[in-house]
């Protein structure tokens, strides 16, 4: 099985956990940055997975020619890392909207994401900048192991008693 096969797996499952986590969460009624994270979470999976789906159809598209595959092969990292770094601005801005306290999973959750978004981004220096290959096999691994710690610090921030609940 390739790592992009693990990767699509990984967050098929992950967003139905996510779900299925966030609605025990709610169901117990704590508004804690623990529900933010889950919540902006899974947004930025949809969005992931819409723009998954429309990559999908422009590479079996007739008009995925030279110039457009050149764009979209540049556009799939630098969308990725904004996502990514727009999941940390949208954690943040939420709590302080809703006067939560930042919880340590909700914190550790918002560093994965500028993990993520580093490797996004060190991935397109390397592939388009220096036209090397150095860094696919470490993109490959560490996408889908930052994604599973994702998905388990905010299952287990979600069910933790000690979550940081509304100042």
């Amino acid at each position: 099985m390739s790592w992009y096969v693990l990767l699509d797996l990984i967050q098929a499952n992950s967003l139905v956990v996510l779900l299925v986590a966030l609605s025990i969460a709610l169901c117990r009624s704590r508004q804690s940055s623990a529900v933010v994270a889950a919540l902006v979470v899974i947004g930025a999976y949809f969005v992931h997975l819409a723009f998954d789906i429309g990559m999908g159809y422009l590479f079996e598209s007739q008009y995925y020619t030279g110039d457009i595959a050149h764009v979209a092969a540049r556009g799939w990292y630098l969308f990725y890392s904004l996502t990514d770094f727009l999941v940390v601005f949208c954690l943040y801005q939420l709590c302080k909207k809703l006067r939560l306290k930042a919880n340590l999973s909700c914190v550790l959750v918002a560093h994965c994401y500028i993990v993520l978004g580093t490797i996004q981004t060190a991935r397109f220096i390397d592939r388009f900048v220096f036209n090397s290959d150095f860094l696919s096999s470490f993109y490959e691994l560490s996408i889908p192991i930052v994604n599973l710690i994702v998905i388990g610090l905010v299952v287990s921030g979600l069910f933790s008693n000690k979550g940081a609940i509304k100042e």
